[in-house]
């Protein structure tokens, strides 16, 4: 099979999709320009904006998902207004709510309530392993080793996730300090 050169910024088009183009939409395509690639445990995901209206997903370079640009702009105010629920209600940074949503995605088996009380239920349950860490590890291990090793109630975490909760956490512990500080401050200066 042969591919078509587009652009500067895709150097390649796999015949698929220019023949995909031509089949359902009757149009030629004119210009491309890369998204983003990224590699999951699926394989290696690659994702181009064609002709400034169409969003292609492709996995391992076989044609997975052609959506429009306004769908995938109306996608993402949606999952921000999901990241921005979760933050509020659970009281946590827009990176980790983010987290939390991402893990716990909208879907045909999952609609959008549900999803978000997963997302809340994540968070709970980093919650509850941070607060174990604190109380029973005493020091003796690394958050990151600890998480990895008794974490299994938040699943299977990347070494992104892992360093979001840690930041969560020392950002955390920070607040705990100064707030004793400040009471140990105020009761000297009392007493």
């Amino acid at each position: 099979m042969s591919e078509q050169t587009v652009s500067k910024s895709v150097q390649f088009i796999p015949n698929v999709v220019v023949e995909f183009f031509k089949e359902i939409y009757h149009q030629e395509i004119s210009k491309v320009e890369s998204l983003r690639n990224y590699r999951t445990s699926e394989g290696l995901w690659k994702v181009f904006k064609v002709n400034k209206q169409f969003i292609v997903y492709m996995l391992n370079g076989k044609l997975l998902d052609v959506t429009t640009a306004d769908a995938e702009r109306g996608l993402k105010k949606a999952f921000g207004k999901r990241v921005k629920y979760v933050m509020q209600e659970a009281d946590v940074p827009w990176e980790l709510a983010k987290v939390a949503v991402k893990m716990n995605p909208v879907n045909t088996y999952n609609p959008e309530h549900r999803a978000n009380a997963d997302a809340l239920n994540f968070i709970e349950d980093v919650k509850e392993t941070l607060e174990n860490y604190r109380i029973f590890n005493g020091g003796r291990m690394m958050i990151e080793e600890y998480l990895k090793k008794y974490g299994y109630k938040l699943g299977c975490l990347t070494q992104r996730q892992i360093r979001i909760i840690e930041e969560y956490w020392l950002s955390q512990q920070i607040i705990f300090y100064n707030n004793i500080m400040k009471i140990s401050f105020s009761s000297k200066s009392t007493g």
